[in-house]
């Protein structure tokens, strides 16, 4: 067997290799800026949790649907109206959440505390959920 001579300029992209590395590391960290902002946009556009959907209500005006209480609707103000609040069940079908909620509401200038079910719908628009309707179910003075 005869040995083989190369020199250094006959072997093909010797001089490339500098160049390949630094277009790995461009690519990598490509790919990396690319998955950090994909999970970033991800975490924004989860569903709503029972502290973000009590923030949402801030602001809020609902109907009262009980002839047993002597107010016609509800104004959110305040989250220390919230003495609890349950997410009972939560549906999602595309881009649209329905949550049943009970919620036990305390009215800050009268202490006058009640009981509500509702049904909170959220939809996505933008990439951010909203609230779309507040529909209270069950409305019951409890003191």
């Amino acid at each position: 067997m005869k040995g083989l001579r190369v020199s250094s300029g006959e072997i093909s992209g010797a001089g490339d290799l500098r160049t390949n590395r630094r277009s790995v590391t461009i690519w990598a960290t490509l790919v990396s800026t690319l998955l950090a902002v994909s999970l970033l946009l991800t975490a924004c556009a989860k569903d709503p949790g029972a502290e973000q959907i009590k923030a949402d209500l801030i602001g809020r005006v609902v109907d009262v649907p009980s002839v047993r209480v002597a107010v016609d609707e509800w104004r959110f103000a305040s989250l220390s109206e919230f003495q609890e609040f349950y997410i009972r069940n939560k549906q999602k079908v595309g881009e649209v959440i329905e949550y049943q909620v009970n919620m036990r509401l305390q009215d800050l200038t009268n202490r006058k505390r009640y009981l509500v079910d509702a049904t909170i719908t959220y939809k996505k628009s933008e990439g951010k959920w909203q609230i779309v309707s507040v529909t209270p179910t069950l409305w019951e003075l409890i003191d």
